[in-house]
């Protein structure tokens, strides 16, 4: 809560948060095989759309002050805060729809071969939260893959060894830990 109220002070402060450019993930961009072009088309799109999101989500900020604000009252008016609501579900569908705008923008860049790669990739993600438990209740073992690319210089983690290991709600058993010592 405390995070909540000081990301809305610096957004009601007029400080918004920069999104940096991520690395577009190495064995993503092989598996669907996408080119150089692609990646940077995809990125172009995604910065556009971060664009329109930003001041979105900083009214929801802005907002989720003001209904802090109201409900410290001795008496909070219940109009105030139903129309911040409100608003806030407004902002929430307003965001969602930019996502999905956002999704088929960047799968309009691909091409058939990739298109049907990534529905194979949304099948696996649809299994992802049974064979997370499947993990939890040991009837199957994560697979062990070979960190390759950019980040095969970093220092090995258990991560490196067991990237499969489902972690979250799906299985609360997970651990996360540091680096292991070489």
């Amino acid at each position: 809560m405390a995070w909540l109220l000081f990301s809305a002070s610096a957004f009601a402060q007029g400080t918004v948060p920069v999104i940096l450019p991520v690395l577009f993930p190495v064995q993503l961009k092989q598996y669907l095989g996408l080119s150089d072009d692609q990646v940077a088309r995809m990125y172009n799109v995604r910065t556009q759309v971060y664009g329109l999101q930003a001041p979105k989500f900083q009214r929801q900020a802005e907002l989720q002050l003001e209904i802090a604000q109201e409900t410290a009252k001795t008496a909070p008016n219940p109009t105030v805060l139903g129309t911040r609501y409100a608003e806030i579900e407004f902002i929430r569908r307003d965001l969602d729809a930019l996502q999905k705008s956002l999704a088929g923008q960047t799968q309009a860049i691909l091409g058939a071969d990739q298109k049907t790669k990534l529905a194979k990739l949304q099948e696996a993600l649809s299994l992802y939260s049974i064979a997370c438990s499947a993990v939890g209740e040991n009837l199957l073992t994560p697979p062990v893959v070979a960190i390759t690319g950019e980040f095969s210089s970093q220092p090995p983690s258990i991560l490196d060894r067991y990237p499969g290991t489902c972690t979250g709600a799906a299985n609360p058993y997970s651990l996360v830990l540091g680096p292991l010592q070489p």
